[in-house]
């Protein structure tokens, strides 16, 4: 029942998830790039913009500009870009999973699947590389992510203390509010009701801007 109430407040609130495109916080324009670079990061950018578009050539794409331009000032756009790939691709399985679960009750017990579980856990090392980046602003949306991989790794704890982070490493970033619900969905996860509810209404104050 307190669930229920719970879950009621989430919804009156209106409030949910960072989607990927509002969790995205890229690095300004770098001066000083060759235009050779600024190809490269266009180029695989454009592909992951592509929804029809493999995730993991986007991934080699991103991987590829990493290594031919190791002192590029936007390195950390494309360790955070093969991180989202990565998510997007883990993601795809599971719903892919999760459909076929649907249609076939001998699928109901199936264990997790260890393509999807390895695309998470490579894109946690994609978001942890960049995680503490602040000189470019993309730190809080990797941070943030970080949560999102362990949340759809139902390590509902570790999910918690990940978003905790976020406000503990970037206290005045954009993202705090989309972090909170993150807790509070975990929080959800784990029973954990009247701390779901009492983050509840502290969302409901203003979160700082940068």
């Amino acid at each position: 029942m307190k669930s229920i109430y719970v879950l009621a407040l989430v919804a009156l609130t209106g409030i949910h998830l960072a989607s990927p495109t509002r969790a995205l916080a890229w690095g300004q324009q770098a001066k000083g790039q060759t235009g050779e670079e600024d190809q490269a990061f266009t180029s695989a950018s454009t592909m992951f913009q592509d929804l029809g578009r493999d995730k993991m050539a986007v991934i080699q794409a991103f991987e590829n500009y990493v290594e031919r331009f190791p002192g590029s000032q936007r390195i950390g756009d494309a360790e955070f870009m093969i991180g989202e790939a990565y998510m997007q691709h883990a993601l795809h399985i599971l719903k892919a999973e999760d459909q076929d679960k649907r249609n076939s009750s001998a699928r109901l017990l199936a264990p997790k699947n260890p393509a999807a579980a390895k695309a998470l856990d490579d894109a946690r090392r994609a978001f942890e590389q960049v995680s503490n980046e602040k000189r470019t602003g993309i730190g809080p949306s990797a941070q943030y992510r970080l949560g999102e991989v362990y949340y759809n790794q139902k390590d509902w704890a570790q999910a918690i203390q990940a978003w905790k982070d976020v406000d503990k490493k970037y206290p005045k970033s954009y993202i705090l509010g989309e972090s909170l619900m993150g807790i509070i969905f975990a929080d959800l996860a784990l029973e954990q009701f009247s701390q779901a509810e009492a983050n509840l209404f502290l969302s409901a104050r203003p979160t700082p801007r940068t």
